[in-house]
């Protein structure tokens, strides 16, 4: 295996008041070895194999799915965006149950990746972190979350914390 310092890539994660949350790419993901219990939830392109994973004794949880970096005005044309292999309705319900049941299991921190670490896994970091830390600033400032993912998991959230 190659050299890699697991503290830089620990690094950047957002502390929240409920939430800690790390958004990372493929290949950070691949290393990523916390020393605390933590979650990962992977996103790859379709086409792809499902990102692999570094056994941890600290990883208590995954969740690997598979959409495209679909643009939101895309991605409402539901026909299209279902051919385009886009973040769905039922994936945010996915990972908003998924969060919540870990949560509730008193896992903190989540590691949240996909291809490169710029949208769709922040799509999800940044409605996570509002919906649980009240705080999205960090994700919108250092990322590009992408807008449909968003307001999919805000809503997904919303329906399964009432």
């Amino acid at each position: 295996m190659e050299d890699f310092d697991n503290e830089e890539i620990c690094r950047d994660v957002f502390e929240g008041e409920t939430l800690s949350i790390q958004v990372l790419d493929r290949d950070g993901v691949r290393k990523i070895n916390h020393t605390k219990p933590y979650v990962i939830i992977s996103i790859t392109d379709p086409e792809k194999r499902h990102a692999s994973l570094m056994k941890s004794e600290n990883l208590t949880g995954t969740l690997q799915l598979k959409c495209n970096d679909v643009s939101e005005s895309v991605a409402k044309i539901k026909s299209v965006a279902a051919s385009l292999g886009a973040f769905s309705e039922e994936m945010a319900a996915q990972v908003a149950e998924f969060a919540t049941n870990q949560i509730a299991k008193g896992t903190t921190l989540f590691v949240i990746n996909c291809e490169a670490g710029i949208s769709r896994s922040a799509g999800i970091a940044s409605a996570l972190s509002w919906h649980y830390n009240h705080d999205e600033s960090f994700f919108m400032v250092h990322y590009k979350p992408n807008q449909w993912i968003r307001k999919q998991m805000l809503k997904a959230l919303k329906e399964i914390n009432e």
